[in-house]
């Protein structure tokens, strides 16, 4: 980034900016990674998603190892493709967009229930099927159908299991939509704030070490 002007302490003013958008990089990330096991392993009464020990561990190492890895492609795109500036607006967006995905899988039950004048969220619960699935087993499918007999009974169980049916689905659909629109996002914006900063120093490389 040539002709990066001095500003506060001797450093570029372009330097503010992109310490602005760092922070919120890494506060993004950072809240993510601490909460996404616990909220997977809390039961769907709590607003969790039920999976076991072992299932949530194996889904975090999967997503923190994409995640990690994902600057490979995202550099190569915003070097190749989009540009530094454009890499950075759109990975915000993306990861924006991904955390606001998984804030709303919590809010499609309500919502559903609100649309379909049901109690979709209370059969949800009531089937104690771990949220996140993609796909529902015979089984799971079948304790939808007892919880909606149970909340509903008489001909409505039909309906209201259908509707508690699309409600999961839609649910497991943000779920992961939400986590691969965070890794895409990290994987532009991470190396392209690294390699935006590294440019305001180049020939002071000793400013930029020494803070």
């Amino acid at each position: 980034m040539p002709g990066a002007s001095p500003g506060l302490l001797d450093h570029p003013r372009q330097i503010y900016p992109l310490t602005h958008v760092a922070l919120w990089h890494a506060a993004g990330y950072a809240g993510l990674i601490g909460h996404l096991v616990l909220i997977m392993t809390a039961p769907p009464a709590e607003y969790g998603y039920g999976w076991t020990d072992a299932e949530a561990i194996r889904l975090y190492g999967l997503f923190t190892g994409l995640v990690h890895g994902s600057p490979l492609l995202g550099g190569w795109i915003a070097d190749t493709f989009l540009g530094q500036r454009r890499a950075v607006v759109l990975g915000m967006w993306l990861q924006a967009a991904g955390l606001l995905a998984l804030v709303a899988v919590g809010v499609v039950p309500a919502v559903a229930g609100h649309l379909e004048d049901a109690p979709v969220r209370e059969v949800i619960l009531g089937a104690d099927v771990p949220i996140g699935r993609l796909a529902l087993e015979d089984g799971e499918i079948a304790r939808l159908m007892a919880a909606a007999r149970e909340v509903a009974g008489g001909a409505d169980a039909e309906a209201l299991s259908a509707a508690a049916t699309a409600a999961y689905g839609t649910m497991s659909l943000l779920f992961y939509v939400g986590l691969g629109a965070f890794v895409m996002g990290f994987g532009l914006e991470s190396p392209t704030l690294a390699a935006m900063v590294g440019a305001l120093y180049e020939g002071g490389q000793g400013k930029r070490e020494g803070g």
